[in-house]
């Protein structure tokens, strides 16, 4: 009798979480050095990011979104984030 295929996801590699961190970590540090003129240049809107510049910017994440597109940038290479001066926290 043949073994079922496994649907199991393998794990990743130490190296592939060590580069994700690392980029997390400059995500982070962009967003933590820009947010005032940020802020200043697009509040309340969605800020998309590639290559450490501003591409898109919108009140409507769909058209930053559709942005993203037009330009053939993939969402897991570019950072996007909400960029306002009174955040809401919500509790899903």
């Amino acid at each position: 009798m043949a073994m079922p295929e496994s649907n199991a996801v393998k794990a990743p590699s130490t190296d592939s979480i060590s580069a994700a961190w690392k980029q997390a970590d400059k995500e982070d540090a962009y967003w933590r050095r820009h947010r005032e003129a940020l802020l200043a240049k697009y509040p309340d809107k969605f800020v998309a990011v590639h290559k450490s510049r501003v591409i898109a910017a919108s009140e409507n994440l769909t058209d930053v979104l559709t942005v993203l597109q037009t330009k053939s940038i993939s969402l897991r290479m570019a950072w996007i984030k909400f960029i306002t001066a009174n955040p809401r926290h919500t509790l899903l």
